[in-house]
């Protein structure tokens, strides 16, 4: 069973720290996805994809990528202590779109 998860989503990010300066620029998209996998990684490993996310990644296959899935396929990765992860490949076997959660800010009603 998957679940949806809205993000901050990046085309074909390099590293982490490429996010991290499109998060301040504020060029990405927030778009909503389809967790399809969960896959759970040690602090190296994590360490290592998040300086590399352009490398190919043998656990990128096994999503539905069919008509009927109305968000795009996601995988979910985590490590704990660490910020989730979310990879949509597209069929591909490197990160095509890297995602990181968005919350959502609602306007205070200013006493009103």
């Amino acid at each position: 069973m998957s679940k949806k998860v809205k993000v901050k989503l990046f085309k074909k990010a390099v590293d982490i720290a490429d996010i991290n300066s499109r998060i301040e620029s504020k060029s990405y998209s927030i778009e909503t996805i389809d967790i399809q996998k969960t896959i759970k990684f040690d602090q190296g490993r994590y360490d290592m994809f998040c300086n590399n996310m352009l490398d190919d990644m043998d656990c990128l296959g096994g999503l539905d990528y069919s008509n009927n899935n109305k968000y795009p396929a996601a995988i979910e990765i985590i490590c704990p202590g660490q910020q989730t992860i979310y990879i949509t490949p597209e069929g591909f076997d490197y990160p095509r779109y890297v995602g990181v959660g968005h919350i959502e800010r609602k306007e205070s009603d200013n006493g009103k």
